[in-house]
């Protein structure tokens, strides 16, 4: 790919401003999932002030607010993977590097998930006696 990077540990805490005053070009960095995927989109791809990227893209910011907009989950859901599509045939998101966190736990542990970010889900875990 011809990409020529400078590792810089930053403390979390000094992530956002480095993101936001341009010391960073980009971040590996914790993302969790949001309860609505359009908090997602709206904040790495929405055109606002406090986007790391700045960048515009007219498309993405028209198809936004219907992928945003409470009503018909028929409705939002095709609002939603239009603007995804409209994001991934752009190509204004490259993942290059996912970081797997493992997890170990007893066989007595059932009902252990773990979500694709890598978050680990607690809602159905019981232990067996």
């Amino acid at each position: 790919m011809g990409l020529d990077l400078e590792l810089l540990p930053t403390q979390a805490e000094q992530v956002p401003k480095a993101l936001y005053t341009d010391k960073l070009g980009l971040g590996v960095v914790p993302w969790g999932g949001r309860a609505d995927p359009a908090q997602t989109t709206n904040a790495v791809h929405g055109g606002r002030h406090d986007q790391p990227r700045r960048a515009q893209h007219p498309r993405v910011e028209e198809l936004q607010p219907a992928a945003a907009q409470p009503g018909d989950p028929a409705d939002r859901a095709a609002a939603m993977h239009e603007l995804v599509k409209e994001i991934t045939d752009e190509a204004l998101d490259v993942v290059l590097y996912y970081l797997y966190n493992p997890y170990a736990m007893s066989d007595k542990v059932s009902g252990m998930e773990v979500w694709i970010t890598g978050k680990p889900e607690f809602r159905n875990v019981g232990i067996l006696r």
